[in-house]
């Protein structure tokens, strides 16, 4: 069972659930309805998404600009705007789904073990899901849920890595169904994506040469647009896995801890 140190969240707002759980009791409402209520708290906190959005795509843009006439930067800007948003994310979307007012201020607000943690947590559930895809090591369709709620758990406790993957597998077990349904709401809304990339390359637009794409100034343009598109459908997956969070909190029992034995004594 994981540490509970929500106690401390009161009087510290680099901890996020000081209501863990609070008024989701009751029926899953589904994905799409988790993603709309998640879509409807972004507007009344709107300007982190903005801002994370905005840079995130201009960063995309002037990455996909330098590389149009074969330039390189040392460190990529949309690697800075990973690092910078990297636990930004996560604080905005508990935050908006605890019903709080988010700001740029409050959404920025962490720690240094967070961060730490956040990061190498990142890159855990990045190396593990791809192994499950590529090494069959385990069924991706396993893996993927039970690794959802890790980087939520991190940002929400303040645990170890190692701490918020048991609660996080403990809570996605007997739920993957409703994980995999965020999922698959996520890829509906990403279909005009698709339909936009086969549409450019129906009238040429898109260019390889030798294998490689060639960054001419619509596929420029259109990765930007993509990049902003993208970036508010994770904000509204992330939000959404969310609001499934606490409600796994709310209703999902812990596990009983035994009495200790005579020979425990």
């Amino acid at each position: 069972m994981i540490e509970d140190h929500t106690t401390d969240a009161v009087n510290d707002e680099r901890n996020i659930s000081d209501t863990p759980g609070k008024d989701f009791k009751g029926a899953w409402p589904g994905a799409w309805e988790a993603i709309g209520e998640t879509f409807d708290r972004i507007k009344r906190s709107p300007w982190p998404a903005l801002l994370m959005i905005v840079v995130t795509a201009v960063a995309g843009f002037v990455d996909d600009y330098y590389n149009k006439d074969g330039e390189t930067f040392p460190v990529g800007p949309s690697f800075v705007a990973f690092l910078v948003f990297l636990v930004f994310a996560y604080t905005y979307v508990l935050g908006i789904t605890d019903g709080k007012k988010m700001t740029i201020g409050k959404s920025f607000v962490t720690d240094a073990r967070t961060y730490v943690r956040t990061f190498f947590g990142t890159i855990f559930v990045g190396f593990a899901t791809t192994l499950s895809v590529l090494a069959l090591v385990f069924p991706a369709i396993w893996v993927i849920p039970w690794l959802r709620f890790v980087l939520l758990i991190v940002r929400d406790q303040n645990v170890p890595i190692s701490q918020a993957v048991k609660e996080s597998y403990r809570l996605a077990d007997d739920n993957k169904a409703k994980i995999w349904g965020i999922y698959g709401a996520t890829i509906l809304l990403a279909l005009p994506l698709v339909i936009g990339a086969v549409v450019m390359a129906s009238y040429g637009l898109i260019t390889f040469e030798e294998g490689v794409l060639q960054f001419t100034t619509p596929v420029i343009w259109a990765v930007a647009v993509a990049t902003l598109y993208s970036t508010f459908l994770q904000l509204l997956s992330d939000g959404a896995s969310a609001r499934l969070y606490r409600w796994l909190q709310a209703n999902v029992a812990e596990e009983p801890v035994s009495e200790p034995t005579a020979r425990d004594n």
